[in-house]
């Protein structure tokens, strides 16, 4: 696979981009973790561009749906930051 690159950060998740295909991940304490409610459970992978490309690998999709859901979950994640803070 080519190289896959960060398109936009926003709280703990990263709008990701390769080869035409695109996903949202999550990072955390130098973890990347997919958005994959089978997944959730897993150690993430290491912060390296082969981790992103596993953490990536289950929600590759089209832009405009990760764009949906990269703007959810920004905002579902600002939302809890108000309401803990």
């Amino acid at each position: 696979m080519a190289a896959i690159r960060i398109v936009e950060e926003g709280g703990s998740f990263l709008l990701v981009e390769g080869e035409g295909r695109w996903a949202v991940v999550e990072r955390r304490a130098g973890r990347l973790y997919p958005l994959d409610p089978d997944r959730v459970a897993e150690d993430g992978a290491p912060d390296t561009p082969d981790g992103l490309a596993r953490a990536a690998d289950p929600g590759w999709t089209d832009e405009a749906t990760a764009r949906r859901c990269f703007a959810a979950m920004v905002g579902r994640g600002e939302h809890l930051a108000r309401t803990i803070w």
